[in-house]
C-alpha cells in the first residue's frame, strides 16, 4: 500500500484524471493515511478534529470513483470489498467510497460545508434505538413507529434494502425527526441504521452506528426533494452502509471494516422505522405527507421480498401503543407502507 503524510493546513493535491487537477486542504494532525485505495484516490480525511460530529476513535477515508455515471456501471464497490479482504484497515477506520454523475470533489467540499454549518446551529443529530423502555441514548426522547422484519427469526439475513422518495421537509419542527432504514446484528445487539433526517432548517442522507454513538454521519450525496433513494445494509464479508439515489445515480458505500456480527437478528431494530424528536403538534406542516416507503427486501443466498412484518408503536415514554392508523399498508411482497405525519406521535 502507498502511503502519503499529511500534516495540519498543507494543501493536498490530487490528479484524478488527465483534465482534473484540484487542490484540496485538509486538517489532520500528523498521522499517516494511504493515498489512494484500489487506484481509487483518497480526496479528504476526515478526523476529530476537523470533524466535530466524528467520535474520537473514527477516521473517515473519503475515496472517490469517477469512473461510471451509476453504481451498476461502476466496478469500484467490488473492487474496494476486494481489497479489504486482503488489507485490513487499522482499527477504528471507515471507508467512504463516493460515485455517480453528481459525485464531484466540488459537491463534497459543498455538502461538507453545509453539514458543518448545521452542526454548528442544531447538532448534534443523536438518534435512537426503539428499546421498550425510555431511551437513554438519546439527548431527547423519541417516538419510534415501525415496521418489522419478520425473516430473520426463520431465515439467515445478511442484508436489508428499502427505498422512498425524499419529502419536501417542513420548517415547523422544533426539534428534527428522521427516517431509516435499521439493523441490528448478532454480535451484542451492535446497531446499523440509514437513512434521512429531517429538521427545519434542512435535510440529510445520513447513517449512524452503536460505535458513532449513535451520531448521525452525513452521507456525502445530496439530499434532493422528490428524488428516489434506495438504503442497503448488507454484509458480504464486511457490513457495508449505502446510499444511492436512484434518480441521478449518484451513490456513498460506507465500508465498516471492524463493525461486528455476521448476520441480522429479528428485534425492533431490524426494521423500517420513523423516530420523532419534535415536541410541538404542528411539527409536520409543509413536509410531503404520508411519507411511503417500498421494495423492501432482505439477503439470504439472494436478494428477495420480505416475507414477514409486524408493526409496532413505542411512546416517547417507552411504552408500546395501538398503531391507531400511524402506519399503513405493508412491506411485504414488495409492497408499499406509509407513516402519515400528523398521527405520528411526539418527542419528549
Amino acid at each position: 500500500m502507498k502511503y502519503i503524510k499529511i500534516r495540519s493546513l498543507v494543501a493536498l493535491f490530487f490528479l484524478l484524471s488527465s483534465t482534473l487537477l484540484i487542490p484540496l486542504s485538509v486538517n489532520a494532525d500528523e498521522s499517516i493515511y494511504p493515498a489512494a485505495i484500489n487506484g481509487y484516490p483518497v480526496i479528504f480525511v476526515q478526523t476529530p478534529e476537523n470533524t466535530p460530529y466524528l467520535p474520537d476513535n473514527k477516521i473517515i477515508l473519503n475515496v472517490l470513483d469517477i469512473s461510471a455515471k451509476t453504481v451498476e456501471e461502476s466496478i469500484a464497490p467490488s473492487s474496494i470489498q476486494s481489497y479489504l479482504e486482503t488489507h485490513k484497515l487499522p482499527k477504528g477506520w471507515i471507508i467512504e467510497l463516493i460515485g455517480g454523475q453528481d459525485s464531484t470533489l466540488d459537491n463534497f467540499e459543498r455538502m461538507r460545508k453545509e453539514y458543518l454549518e448545521t452542526y454548528k446551529k442544531a447538532g448534534p443529530f443523536i438518534l435512537g434505538f426503539p428499546n421498550l423502555e425510555k431511551d437513554k441514548i438519546s439527548r431527547d426522547t423519541a417516538s419510534f413507529a415501525i415496521v418489522g422484519n419478520n425473516d430473520p427469526q426463520i431465515q439467515t439475513i445478511k442484508g436489508q434494502t428499502a427505498r422512498w422518495y425524499a419529502p419536501t421537509v417542513g420548517s415547523l419542527g422544533n426539534r428534527y425527526c428522521a427516517l431509516m432504514n435499521n439493523g441490528t446484528t448478532n454480535s451484542h445487539n451492535w446497531f446499523l441504521q440509514l437513512g434521512q433526517i429531517y429538521w427545519s432548517g434542512g435535510s440529510y442522507n445520513a447513517w449512524a452506528t452503536t460505535d458513532t454513538n449513535y451520531e448521525a454521519q452525513p452521507f456525502s450525496v445530496p439530499y434532493i426533494v422528490g428524488h428516489r433513494y434506495e438504503f442497503w445494509i448488507r454484509n458480504y464479508g464486511v457490513w457495508t452502509l449505502e446510499c444511492q439515489d436512484l434518480t441521478s445515480g449518484s451513490y456513498s458505500i460506507v465500508y465498516l471494516d471492524d463493525f461486528p456480527g455476521t448476520k441480522l437478528i429479528k428485534n425492533n431494530g431490524t426494521s423500517i422505522f420513523f423516530e420523532n424528536y419534535n415536541t410541538n403538534t404542528n411539527w409536520y406542516q409543509g413536509f410531503s405527507n404520508p411519507i411511503s416507503v417500498s421494495y423492501c427486501r432482505d439477503y439470504t443466498t439472494r436478494w428477495k421480498a420480505w416475507n414477514g412484518q409486524y408493526i409496532v408503536i413505542i411512546d416517547a415514554s417507552g411504552a408500546v401503543v395501538p398503531n391507531d392508523g400511524i402506519i399503513t399498508g405493508s412491506l411485504v411482497n414488495y409492497g408499499i407502507a406509509s407513516w402519515h405525519l400528523e398521527k405520528v406521535l411526539l418527542g419528549q
